[in-house]
């Protein structure tokens, strides 16, 4: 949003295709507004939650937010009552993730390899796994970029980079290929192991005991 009408805009759309739901992320950046743009905006915003509390709307289902909730102001986090805290993936639902992205990414793991993968991605957030099995999907890429030889596959007929010492390899880069006749990279398990190896989890020990903090001072909820 950059000015008060986008917000009063917001609102009015809102309520005249009731019912209906504002869905707000990083709402810390209503809390705790820095700049004086930021601060007009927040400031109609309040008044706009008030407006409807005076309306007593029913119909409109106002959500926000936070990954951050302990830099939530308190007058802010009044409107708010009811908080729901949604935790970092246990190990059932890292195993879904990780089994449903590898899948669509058309990465082949065993069920081991899948369970070892479980166990090192402990802390990461439901994002965090996408990215490690973005970074799997580029360690091909890299390869093709970095190889100075490349090897043609006998059943498809096209050219697949290799080390120096392979049998029938060709000194060339990929530059020198068109894209019809280089064949398509594929990740492996160890392109996953390199991903996860260059990822780390967004959210460290520091904000998890805020977390703890937070969760210990207001009514939250699972």
């Amino acid at each position: 949003m950059k000015s008060e009408k986008d917000v009063r805009d917001l609102f009015v759309h809102a309520q005249q295709k009731s019912p209906s739901m504002i869905f707000m992320d990083d709402v810390d950046a209503f809390s705790v507004p820095k700049y004086d743009v930021q601060k007009r905006i927040s400031s109609e915003f309040i008044q706009q939650l008030e407006t409807l509390k005076l309306s007593n709307v029913r119909d409109l289902l106002i959500v926000g937010l936070s990954n951050k909730p302990w830099k939530l102001d308190t007058n802010f986090l009044q409107w708010f009552p009811y908080r729901i805290e949604i935790p970092l993936p246990d190990e059932s639902n890292r195993y879904k993730l990780l089994e449903k992205d590898l899948k669509e990414s058309n990465i082949s793991v065993t069920q081991e390899q899948l369970l070892e993968l479980v166990k090192s991605t402990e802390g990461f957030t439901g994002s965090d796994i996408v990215v490690v099995v973005k970074e799997a999907l580029m360690e091909p890429l890299r390869m093709i970029e970095k190889a100075t030889h490349y090897v043609k596959d006998k059943d498809t007929n096209k050219w697949a980079p290799c080390s120096p010492d392979t049998p029938g390899s060709v000194q060339m880069t990929w530059t020198e290929l068109s894209p019809g006749d280089l064949m398509e990279p594929k990740a492996t398990m160890d392109d996953v192991r390199n991903g996860l190896a260059r990822c780390s989890p967004t959210v460290n020990k520091d904000e998890l005991e805020l977390f703890r903090q937070f969760k210990g001072l207001h009514n939250i909820n699972y």
